[in-house]
Order: structure tokens, then sequence, then C-alpha cells
């Protein structure tokens, strides 16, 4: 007779509801961890975008803003809730880029941040990031200060 090699239905049970037990431990921690890591990256783009304005506006010799999209390439809209996207604007109202918003709310001041020929900005800003649902640790805040320095920091929600 010969021998038969595989798996018994009982082992092969045995091993799926072993492999259902870590999955179900496993995909929680790893849904956090993902949306930590968008935040984190929209909170990356977003302290970018102001450092390019910064250097555009010494550049340019001349104002450029961050300020928050009104959905159209026509220019800034005014309003704290910057989850549409936000746009690098220059005095002469050129749009020099454009930002769309992925999955995270984003929050900033009405007018936006100004950045003068000499890097300066008029006042000195707060921008938060955090998830639609934000727990724990899933805030970012974006201080600007008026020298125009930038400062990430991660923040608690509430």
């Amino acid at each position: 007779m010969k021998s038969q090699k595989g798996f018994t239905l009982i082992e092969l049970m045995v091993t799926i509801a072993v492999l259902a037990v870590v999955l179900s431990i496993a995909v929680p921690s790893f849904s956090s961890i993902l949306s930590n890591n968008r935040i984190e990256t929209g909170a990356q783009e977003l302290y970018g975008a102001l450092q390019l304005a910064r250097s555009e506006a010494v550049k340019r010799k001349g104002q450029v803003r961050i300020c928050k999209s009104n959905g159209q390439l026509d220019g800034c809209a005014s309003g704290a809730d910057w989850s549409s996207g936000w746009l690098m604007v220059t005095e002469s109202g050129e749009v020099l880029k454009v930002w769309q918003v992925q999955s995270y709310e984003v929050t900033g001041p009405s007018a936006g941040v100004v950045f003068s020929a000499n890097g300066m900005a008029g006042t000195e800003e707060t921008l938060d990031i955090s998830g639609p649902s934000c727990a724990n640790d899933q805030k970012r805040t974006i201080t600007v200060r008026k020298v125009g320095s930038a400062a990430l920091k991660k923040g608690t929600c509430g």
C-alpha cells in the first residue's frame, strides 16, 4: 500500500483557526499604524509647502501666500477648514502650486500664511492635521513663527 502525502481535513481546519486568531490580533494594530502614517505624511507635505513658500518669497522678492484652496485654480478661499487642499499664490495672484488633501483633516488660518520678501511671516500661525476619527496621538501641529521658521510637533487629540 502506498503512503499518502498531504494534510488531513483536521490539520487544515486547525491551521485556519490559528491564522484567524493571529489576524484578528494584528489587523487593528496595523490599521492604526496606517492611519498614523497618513497623518504624518500629510503633516510633512504641509510643512514642506510652508518651507517652499518661504523660499519662493525670498527668491521672487515679494509676498507668497499658502492658503485654503477653493477647489478651483483661481485663488484662495477663506475659512479655517483646509481639508479640500491648499495653494501657493504670489501677491499678483499667480498660482504656483496646488496640493490636494487625501484622507486627513487640516485646519489653518482663514487668511492663510503670508511670507514676505525677507522670508518672515506676517503673524504667528498654527495649522493642525489629524485623521477623521482622531484618536490618541494622531494629531500634528505646525507652528509658523513671525521670523518665518516652522516647527512640526506630534500632539494628542481632544
